[in-house]
């Protein structure tokens, strides 16, 4: 059973929203905006931070990559081996750019 319509907003004739809701939806999508605000400039400091830690420990791994690249060169063609040997990949006729 249904009865009379639930008196919580005032109809208008045209279904358009009045002044006062647009003055209140306004209001709050300068509020929302100005959170968007702080959280840029929290997200702007992360990346600056983020990028700090990332150097930082860049640098400390290089010196591992560099081993693991010379242990690398020992096996011939390894790069060429390990592209042919993933089959996600076509077979390409410039496999010889792989050997250094």
């Amino acid at each position: 059973m249904t009865g009379p319509p639930s008196p919580k907003r005032q109809r208008t004739d045209n279904n358009e929203p009045d002044e006062k809701e647009l003055e209140k939806v306004k209001q709050v999508l300068e509020s929302v905006q100005k959170v968007e605000e702080e959280l840029e400039k929290v997200n702007v400091e992360q990346a600056k931070e983020i990028l700090v830690i990332e150097t930082k420990y860049n640098a400390k791994k290089r010196p591992t990559y560099v081993k693991r690249n010379e242990l690398l060169m020992a096996i011939p063609h390894f790069w060429k081996k390990v592209v042919r040997g993933v089959s996600l990949y076509p077979p390409w006729s410039d496999l010889g750019s792989l050997v250094y």
